[in-house]
């Protein structure tokens, strides 16, 4: 067994809401990035989501090892969002399906991140919502958006920060940074990291359909 806090609990309820209704068959990594349980995943938008958690890491690497799991059964096993949760929330492992999750191979550098531009979410949501209404959370984002919205960060990036919640407090400290070619959108809430153009989605050792 092994447990989430009860302010996890109330981080990912949202972000796991808004992220199934993009993609229903979404998965989800919780990896060990730098001593921080982090849950990954890739939005239909070809970003790759990290949103940390305060739950130790050992227990979960050791029990999961690099599995992805079904953000739904994730979702199921936190309960319903009208449900107080105790702090230590009990969730077994076993009880999360396993799915492939070939674009999760290849994961954005933990660090350290080379600082770009530095905002409130506010102005940054402005930015891809002229008319200053928020996207409604798990609107799917446009793809092929052009580059230099804000921080050289292309558009579809950060409507998936506003779909998935990271865009929420307006009055919220949010950055732009590069690392090892990647580009990233930091926020209190989690980061949105941007492939370098070209880079392949997975490794070819664990393409898609088992091919090497």
């Amino acid at each position: 067994m092994t447990t989430l806090t009860a302010a996890d609990a109330y981080r990912l309820r949202p972000f796991l809401d808004a992220l199934l209704r993009m993609d229903a068959q979404a998965p989800l990594l919780l990896a060990d990035r730098a001593g921080t349980l982090t849950a990954l995943t890739c939005p239909p938008s070809d970003v790759v989501v990290a949103i940390p958690l305060s739950a130790p890491a050992a227990p979960w690497v050791s029990a999961l090892g690099e599995r992805a799991v079904s953000a739904a059964a994730l979702r199921t096993a936190l309960g319903s969002a009208r449900d107080p949760l105790p702090d230590g929330l009990v969730c077994d492992p076993a009880d999360l399906t396993p799915v492939a999750a070939p674009a999760l191979t290849v994961q954005p550098p933990v660090g350290p991140w080379l600082p770009g531009e530095r905002g409130l979410a506010g102005d940054v949501r402005r930015l891809v919502t002229p008319d200053r209404t928020a996207a409604p959370r798990g609107s799917a984002p446009a793809t092929g958006a052009a580059d230099g919205v804000w921080g050289g960060l292309p558009r579809a990036a950060i409507l998936t920060a506003l779909a998935l919640g990271l865009l929420s407090h307006p009055a919220s400290r949010v950055t732009s940074g590069t690392c090892e070619r990647w580009k990233r959108l930091a926020t209190p809430e989690g980061a949105v990291h941007i492939r370098p153009t070209g880079m392949l989605r997975w490794t070819p050792a664990v393409l898609p359909g088992g091919a090497v």
